[in-house]
């Protein structure tokens, strides 16, 4: 059996029907089990199990997003990727030097970001090799 519940509103029922349940007798224990398995369609073993024990409220968050640092070079990298074929980045590596002066007219509006790639491979080559 499925619900279209969200889990928020699951979340929301759990906490009203928990309190009932754990002050409720048996026969009554067993219609509010009953109603919430049908209203979240959760299993009747796992039902047991949250409703015994409820959870407590999620807290609220501030989801921040990051900013992202190499957007400029991976537009960059992207172009002289595809220009050379679409070779892995261990041959890439070399030839990056000589692709900035073939830049054709489509990636001169990236240039100026490919020569700080290629300050920054400069750094990086070490560690490849």
């Amino acid at each position: 059996m499925r619900s279209f519940m969200g889990f928020q509103a699951k979340r929301e029922l759990l906490l009203q029907m928990g309190a009932r349940y754990s002050e409720a007798t048996s026969q009554t224990r067993a219609t509010i089990l009953d109603e919430f398995v049908l209203a979240t369609g959760y299993n009747r073993k796992y039902a047991i199990r949250l409703l015994n024990n409820p959870a407590l409220p999620l807290p609220s968050f501030i989801k921040r997003n990051r900013a992202r640092k190499y957007t400029t070079i991976h537009e960059a990298l992207a172009v002289a990727w595809k220009a050379a074929n679409c070779i892995c980045a261990k041959r890439l590596v070399p030839f990056l030097p000589e692709l900035v002066p073939g830049a054709t007219p489509f990636s001169c509006k990236i240039v100026n970001k490919f020569k700080h790639l290629l300050n920054f491979t400069q750094y990086t080559q070490v560690f490849v090799s």
